[in-house]
C-alpha cells in the first residue's frame, strides 16, 4: 500500500495570509510573483476545452460532502491550494491532454479548473481585505505609540503624588496588568480617571509642579481616542477578512481534494510510464490515514490511492 499524504499545517509553513512570504513548491523563496489566478486558469482552459454538463458536475461534487470540504478547507490556505493545483495541472498537461494519467482525465481537470475560476474573485477580495488589515494594524501601532509621552508623564506624576496611598497604587497596578494592545488602550482611560481624581483633591500648584497640567490630560484623552479608533478599524478589517475566508472554506477543500487526486494519479502512472516527471507539492506530506469514502480525510489531509 502506498503511503498517504497529509496537509501541512500553518505551523510548518508560513502563510501569505499572515503577511509572510509565500513558499513555492520547492520550499524556496520565489523569485517572481505568479500571474493572477484567473489568467492562469484561462490559459489552462485553452488546453482543456471540454465543458462539463450539469450531471457530470453534480457527480464530481457528490464525491466530497459539504461538511468534509469545509473541514479540510478551513485548515488550508486558499491562495496556496489554487496556486498548487494550477501549477500541477500545468506540469502534467502533456499527459492529461492525451488521457495518459491513470484515473484523472480532462473532465476532472475541467471540474478542478472550474473550482479555481469560481474562487478567483473571492480570493481577490480576500487579498484586498488582508492588505487592508495589515495597513490598519500598522496605523493602530503608530496611534498607540503616540500615546506614550503623555502616558509616561501621567504615570510618573501619579506615582509621585499618590504613591503613598495603597488604594491608588492598587488601582494603577490593576490598570496596567493587561499588556495586550487592547489592554494598553483600555489602561489609558483608567489613567485618565486617576488623573482627574488627583486633580479633584490635590492642590493645583502641586499638580502643575508634578506635570499634571490640563494640557497633559487633554493630550492623553486625544491620543487614547485615536488609538481606540485605530484599533476598532483593525477589528472591522479582520472581521471582513474572516467572513470572506469562511466563504472560501468549501471550494478550498474541494480543490485540495482535486490536488491530492491528481498527485495520486501521477504516482500510479509513474509506475508504468518512466517519462512522467515527479511533481511534488509543498502543501502535502506523507503519513496520514486513508480518507473516508465519499468524504474528506478523517485526519484532514490524506491523499486517495
Amino acid at each position: 500500500m502506498e503511503p498517504k499524504d497529509r496537509l501541512r499545517t500553518r505551523s510548518q509553513f508560513p502563510s501569505p495570509l499572515e503577511g509572510e512570504a509565500q513558499q513555492p513548491a520547492t520550499g524556496h523563496a520565489q523569485d517572481k510573483p505568479r500571474p493572477e489566478l484567473a489568467s492562469r486558469v484561462n490559459a489552462l482552459r485553452v488546453l482543456f476545452p471540454v465543458t462539463l454538463d450539469p450531471t457530470e458536475r453534480v457527480f464530481f461534487r457528490s464525491t466530497l460532502s459539504v461538511s468534509s470540504a469545509q473541514r479540510d478547507g478551513v485548515s488550508a490556505n486558499p491562495h496556496d491550494v489554487a496556486d498548487e493545483y494550477t501549477r500541477c495541472v500545468q506540469a502534467y498537461a502533456p499527459w492529461l491532454t492525451r488521457g495518459a494519467l491513470c484515473g484523472y482525465g480532462s473532465l476532472r481537470v475541467s471540474y478542478g479548473l472550474g473550482l479555481a475560476a469560481d474562487m478567483a474573485p473571492t480570493l481577490d477580495a480576500h487579498s484586498a481585505a488582508t492588505s487592508s488589515t495589515t495597513a490598519a494594524t500598522a496605523q493602530s501601532a503608530q496611534a498607540l505609540a503616540l500615546t506614550g509621552p503623555a502616558r509616561r508623564l501621567a504615570l510618573r506624576s501619579l506615582r509621585n503624588l499618590t504613591g503613598h496611598d495603597p488604594a491608588a497604587r492598587a488601582r494603577l497596578r490593576d490598570a496596567l496588568k493587561d499588556l495586550s494592545v487592547d489592554g494598553r488602550i483600555r489602561s489609558l482611560d483608567r489613567i485618565r480617571a486617576e488623573v482627574q481624581d488627583a486633580r479633584a483633591h490635590i492642590p493645583s500648584r502641586v499638580l502643575t509642579d508634578a506635570g499634571l497640567t490640563p494640557e497633559v490630560l487633554d493630550a492623553l484623552a486625544a491620543t487614547s481616542q485615536q488609538a481606540a479608533d485605530a484599533r476598532a478599524r483593525v477589528r472591522d478589517q479582520k472581521q471582513q477578512a474572516q467572513v470572506i475566508r469562511a466563504d472560501l472554506a468549501e471550494p478550498t477543500g474541494r480543490l485540495l481534494r482535486e490536488l491530492r487526486l491528481l498527485l495520486a494519479a501521477a504516482r500510479d502512472t509513474r509506475s508504468v510510464d518512466a517519462t512522467l516527471p515527479t511533481v511534488t507539492s509543498w502543501l502535502i506530506s506523507r503519513g496520514a490515514s486513508r480518507p473516508e469514502e465519499g468524504g474528506g480525510s478523517s485526519s484532514g489531509g490524506s491523499t486517495p490511492t
